[in-house]
This record gives structure tokens, C-alpha cells and sequence, in this order.
């Protein structure tokens, strides 16, 4: 096993499979998602920081193409400050309309992954063996993610690792299929920003600019992602 490898595996797939690795422990913070890191000793902790900003970020942008008053939008920042607020959705329901100006993207940036599907009869298995390997070939390599996913009617399981910009999402999709083509498992991985569910609202391209649809229900979802780290790295410090 390679040094600094470590595990988290959901309670709920430990049931179903055998993850043999010495450096892994069973959790139940989240039921439907593993988490594997390889990282350095003293690797740079800020890169946590500016991705779980990246939700209040968007979400300051999107108020900005909203035809408001100024100081809506402070009060609709300032309740929002303090977790998701319904109240500051409703101070604007009844009069938003969909904006013309297009919103800027560019947070995403700071939030780019390489994410995709891992097919075939035990694809939660199959993507812990990836990972494992992933680590053997290329032990200076850092890397986090996790496996699994919400929706159990989805052909394959979900795999997302957490990116440091774009040249790093494409090696790390690289050499994810280079492994898969040799395991013989079914691969779909590719660089994504952000998570899937932002691509209901705008189109997410290399110009990082987009008109909105249904601004007041993407609001709702980005007050209710502020904060939230999507990967859990205060689960391998118990």
C-alpha cells in the first residue's frame, strides 16, 4: 500500500463489499459516499478553503445580475451570512425576473474536478482498487475524493476528485483510464467545474460567462451550498 494513503468507507458499503486496505476505517457521517486522500505531509490546506468559497462567490455574482435594489442584495448577503434563509428568498419572489446580464462564472475555477461513472457488477469495488492503484504508480501524486452517490437507480456508482485546475483534472482523468483499461472496468471520467447540478441553471464552458435560468431556484441552491466542503477531510483527523 502506498504511504499516505488513507480511506473513509461508508458504513453502507462496507455491507456490501470487502475493502481491504490497512489504512481505512468505517464512517457514518454520510452514508452514500467513500472518501479516499493521498497527500503530502504539510500539503497546503488553503486549497480547501478557496474551493468550499466558491458557492458564496457564485452566489454574489448571481445577485449582481439581478435587477434589485443595492440594498436587497446586502440584505439578501447578510441573511445568507448566516446559513440558508428562506426569508431572504421571499423578499424577492414576487418580483424577480430572469436576467439578461450574464452571470460571471470564474469561481469555478477554484472548484474543477474530475468526475464521471465507474460501471460493471461491483463498481464500488472496482473504484477502490483504482484509487489503490492510483496511489502505487504514482506515489508523489496528491490526490482526494470520494466514490458512490446518491442516486441508486443510475447505471454505475459516481467517482469525484477534487482538482488543482485544469492540467490536474485532465492527468488525473489520464491516468484513471490508463488503470481502468488494464483492470478491464468501465471508465467515464472527465474534467468538470463545480457540481452537476449548477449545469440546470447556466452553461458552463472555457468563457465562464452564462445566462440564467430559473434564478430565484439557483440562488435557493447556493445559499444552501455556502460552507459546504463536499469532501470531508475532518473525517481522517479522528
Amino acid at each position: 500500500m502506498a504511504a499516505n494513503l488513507e480511506f473513509r468507507i461508508a458504513k453502507k458499503h462496507a455491507e456490501k463489499n470487502r475493502f481491504d486496505a490497512p489504512f481505512s476505517q468505517i464512517h457514518s457521517l454520510n452514508p452514500v459516499w467513500s472518501y479516499a486522500r493521498h497527500l503530502p505531509d504539510g500539503w497546503d490546506r488553503k486549497k480547501v478553503q478557496r474551493r468550499t468559497d466558491v458557492a458564496r462567490r457564485l452566489r454574489d455574482n448571481l445577485l449582481e445580475t439581478l435587477d434589485i435594489p443595492a440594498e436587497m442584495k446586502t440584505r439578501l448577503k447578510r441573511l445568507a451570512s448566516d446559513g440558508p434563509s428562506d426569508m431572504g428568498l421571499m423578499l424577492i419572489s414576487g418580483t424577480i425576473v430572469e436576467p439578461e446580464k450574464k452571470m460571471d462564472l470564474s469561481p469555478l475555477k477554484d472548484d474543477i474536478r474530475a468526475s464521471g461513472f465507474v460501471y460493471g457488477p461491483k463498481p464500488l469495488l472496482a473504484a477502490f482498487e483504482m484509487i489503490k492503484r492510483l496511489a502505487i504508480e504514482h506515489p508523489q501524486y496528491p490526490f482526494f475524493g470520494k466514490w458512490g452517490g446518491y442516486d441508486d437507480t443510475l447505471e454505475g456508482k459516481r467517482i469525484v476528485f477534487y482538482c488543482d485546475g485544469l492540467d490536474d483534472a485532465l492527468l488525473l482523468s489520464e491516468r484513471l483510464n490508463s488503470i481502468s483499461k488494464r483492470d478491464g472496468v468501465k471508465l467515464a471520467i472527465a474534467p468538470n467545474y463545480g457540481i452537476t447540478t449548477y449545469t440546470r441553471f447556466v452553461d458552463i464552458d472555457q468563457g465562464f460567462e452564462s445566462k440564467v435560468r430559473n434564478a430565484l431556484e439557483f440562488l435557493d441552491v447556493l445559499q444552501r451550498l455556502q460552507g459546504y466542503p463536499h469532501f470531508i477531510h475532518e473525517l481522517f483527523n479522528q
